[in-house]
């Protein structure tokens, strides 16, 4: 095969890879969303099956105690299926090892509960982002969670449950954030962020490879410098430009949100001063016209005699003397006349 077959051959391999790629994460998104609400929209039908089939084991195994005979072969029905196990064991729907994107429904009732959030303005296209803080994670909610983490590598792992398992430490301002939305996902500035069992930060269509030190700065509000390196610094400052999480609002335009907090103190305002402003592009430049020209007419005087000389010098210093201040340039250029010609020193 020629050199040019060869690479066209890699070229659509390629192409076709990126396309299951992408048709393997949508797959992804959906699967604990599915099994939970089948589960939840199951439960009022399977609930009282339940019941009956214990009931049946245990009248069979009061009859095996009664009689002293061997317990009568119990078949389990169809119905207690686990439908979320049958469905991703069923062919052609394939489950890969990391699912991304948290994908619970938080609209379920039970799963999630608020005092009264409100926005805080973060510029985000779909919908107002809430305050993490302001949101009560019950055990449901820190269970789904924790199945969502148990998916990712083990940085992605660590720092993704901070969330809810040390709220204290975890920073909601410059950091990654929950969103509620139709489907829970994570945000940092105006961009979704999303990790993967390798620890590689998805943000849109942007990949980072993920570090302790990056970590750190995404996550935590008090980042720890020892763990930090010049690269992690280097790739956030890409991640901040990307997301615009230094900000207000999240605004592209906006202004560079300032604060006493020890991220911005420490790190975000190093590396966006506060006089530093955002550089616009594909604007045009306006150049000044014309050059002015001032080759402008010298007015020369002429003078005959010394005497003319020292009576016009008179005249100016009593026009002065009457008030005209605009006459000290050609003072000095006669009192220099006359001291080169040696009649005043």
């Amino acid at each position: 095969m020629s050199y040019r077959k060869t690479l066209a051959v890699k070229s659509e391999l390629a192409a076709a890879t990126r396309a299951v790629r992408k048709k393997f994460r949508a797959l992804r998104r959906g699967l604990i969303e599915f099994d939970l609400q089948t589960e939840k929209q199951l439960k009022p039908l399977v609930a009282p099956l339940q019941n009956i089939v214990s009931t049946a084991k245990n009248e069979a195994l009061a009859v095996k105690q009664n009689s002293g005979g061997p317990l009568p072969e119990f078949i389990e029905p169809d119905f207690l299926v686990d439908w979320g196990s049958a469905y991703r064991d069923s062919p052609g729907n394939f489950v890969p090892d990391t699912p991304r994107g948290l994908t619970f429904d938080v609209n379920a009732p039970g799963t999630l509960s608020a005092q009264t959030p409100k926005s805080t303005g973060e510029y985000y296209p779909s919908s107002a982002m809430p305050n993490p803080e302001e949101y009560i994670f019950d055990p449901e909610t820190k269970a789904s969670f924790a199945s969502y983490a148990e998916l990712l590598g083990p940085l992605s792992r660590k720092y993704v449950g901070s969330v809810t398992a040390k709220p204290s430490i975890h920073d909601t301002t410059y950091g990654v954030k929950f969103h509620q939305g139709e489907h829970a996902n994570f945000l940092l500035g105006n961009k979704e962020v999303d990790f993967d069992q390798n620890d590689d930060i998805h943000i849109g269509s942007s990949i980072f490879k993920g570090t302790p030190g990056l970590f750190e700065l995404l996550f935590l509000k008090n980042p720890s410098k020892a763990a930090i390196t010049q690269k992690d610094l280097d790739t956030y400052k890409v991640i901040c430009n990307l997301t615009n999480l230094h900000r207000a609002n999240s605004d592209p335009n906006g202004r560079i949100r300032s604060t006493a907090l020890p991220k911005y103190m420490g790190f975000i305002g190093k590396l966006f001063p506060p006089g530093e402003k955002k550089k616009k592009i594909n604007k045009f430049t306006r150049g000044g016209g014309f050059v002015r020209n001032n080759n402008l007419a010298y007015n020369y005087v002429y003078w005959d005699s010394l005497d003319e000389l020292v009576k016009r010098l008179e005249l100016l210093h009593a026009a002065k003397a009457a008030g005209n201040t605009n006459l000290d340039g050609e003072i000095f250029s006669i009192e220099e006349e006359l001291r080169e010609a040696h009649v005043i020193r």
